[in-house]
């Protein structure tokens, strides 16, 4: 069974620590961003988090049944998960796009900000990959979540002090920084799964799923 091969305690204590470890990096970014850009940006850089947030509400539905198809060793719910949520990630992004007008209409923000805020769809999609993938992950080594957050909390800093303070682009840095790092992510993912993404599409587990 694949939960016979799963160390619990240390699982637990390497995605405890990443965690603990997160929050210091992820207040060492937002002290970057807060030295580096005008209060009006600051404000549109929270919006933008708040904005994003009711795009990837779905994320975690469909992974929720992907884990527990992976950990029964279900031949392709791995594959299944992932491009089942792939599909749901354009979907979202490409509804989030078409509703910026009215976003920006709404929150009276400026035609200046435009590029920021389609810049960050790309999040939206890979936000949708790395939860697909961590479902995965989930049911057969879950140690190495957190080690996948290390390594975004790392790309996250080094990206951001070279982008937002060397180079000097601002709100812009932040957006690439965290883009940048979430390829990084999945890929560090993708190569630990890269065994059951070789796999077909059941279809029939994603009607399953939605039932």
């Amino acid at each position: 069974m694949v939960k016979n091969r799963i160390r619990l305690r240390y699982s637990g204590l390497v995605i405890f620590t990443s965690r603990l470890i997160s929050v210091m990096t992820g207040l060492a970014f937002v002290l970057m961003i807060t030295r580096n850009v005008t209060e009006e940006e600051f404000g549109i850089w929270g919006n933008i988090s708040d904005v994003l947030s009711y795009f990837v509400l779905l994320a975690g539905i469909l992974p929720f049944w992907a884990t527990r198809f992976v950990a029964r060793e279900h031949a392709g719910s791995a594959k299944t998960g992932l491009v089942a949520n792939i599909l749901i990630s354009i979907a979202s992004a490409s509804i989030y796009i078409a509703l910026l007008p009215i976003i920006f209409s709404t929150l009276q923000i400026g035609a200046t900000y435009t590029v920021l805020y389609i810049t960050i769809s790309i999040q939206i999609l890979e936000l949708y990959t790395i939860s697909a993938l961590e479902a995965v992950l989930l049911a057969k080594q879950p140690q190495t979540i957190g080690y996948g957050l290390l390594i975004y909390e790392a790309s996250k800093v080094i990206l951001g002090f070279t982008l937002i303070i060397q180079l000097e682009l601002g709100l812009l840095g932040a957006i690439y920084s965290m883009i940048v790092s979430y390829i990084i992510n999945a890929a560090f993912y993708i190569k630990l799964t890269a065994k059951e993404l070789k796999e077909s599409v059941r279809w029939t587990y994603l009607k399953e799923w939605l039932k």
